[in-house]
């Protein structure tokens, strides 16, 4: 026979936490063995109530002045695009105090993304627009960015390397290479983030060519919608979940 102490915690008919005290034994009845639960103490747990709160960072608008001599030093600066060399892209973004938002993001997500990265105390909107979102210019940068590629490293691409240089999704991206490819212009192997360009490819398929560039026209739409919207925007309200 054998006998155990077991402390347990449970919930009273009045909603209430308690920690229950019990002894278990084996016994034998009647040649069967079974189990006897004996109380031994019990007494109510005192809940206390855990307050949540939403850390917010410190907003400066500088959308209307973009001006460089209200940024702090040290900080550290987005940019993207045509803004690129005035910092660092999002594939190279760090925890900072401050973070200036130095180009507008391509999206919503892209902002959240980078404000879970970098988790700055003090956030500095500049948002000035990377290059127009013209559906022939995306595609012909586009082009000109895998041709390089194809050139000097071998065809071996980032779907988001790619994206953050001209500062666009990383959807865009993908469906203006599909786009190359269904022109003949070269071939895609691989289907993750890291992909292989080889040069020349099947024969044209001008339907799929055409589906692929409307994908790519809706995409860049949507970008600039949101880009405008971050334009008048309150501050505020672009930092909400």
């Amino acid at each position: 026979m054998c006998q155990t102490k077991t402390p347990t915690r449970g919930t009273c008919f009045g909603g209430g936490k308690f920690d229950l005290a019990c002894t278990v034994r084996a016994t034998t009845y009647g040649g069967e063995r079974q189990v006897r639960v004996e109380l031994r103490d019990l007494r109510s747990v005192e809940e206390v109530a855990l307050e949540v709160v939403e850390f917010a960072p410190e907003i400066a608008d500088l959308r209307h002045h973009p001006s460089a001599d209200a940024l702090p030093s040290p900080c550290l600066i987005w940019a993207e695009g045509t803004e690129k060399a005035k910092g660092n892209d999002r594939l190279h973004l760090k925890e900072s105090e401050a973070l200036v938002v130095w180009t507008t993001p391509p999206s919503r997500a892209h902002l959240r993304a980078a404000l879970e990265v970098t988790k700055p105390r003090r956030i500095y909107l500049l948002g000035r627009a990377p290059a127009p979102s013209r559906v022939d210019t995306f595609l012909s940068v586009l082009a000109g960015l895998a041709k390089y590629s194809l050139n000097q490293r071998g065809g071996v691409v980032s779907i988001s390397a790619m994206a953050s240089a001209i500062a666009h999704r990383e959807l865009t991206v993908r469906l203006g290479l599909e786009w190359l490819a269904a022109g003949g212009h070269l071939t895609i192997e691989g289907d993750g983030d890291e992909i292989r360009l080889l040069p020349a490819g099947a024969a044209p398929d001008k339907e799929m060519q055409a589906e692929l560039h409307a994908g790519v026209k809706s995409l860049l739409e949507e970008t600039a919608a949101y880009r405008e919207y971050f334009a008048r925007a309150p501050a505020e309200s672009l930092l909400r979940r």
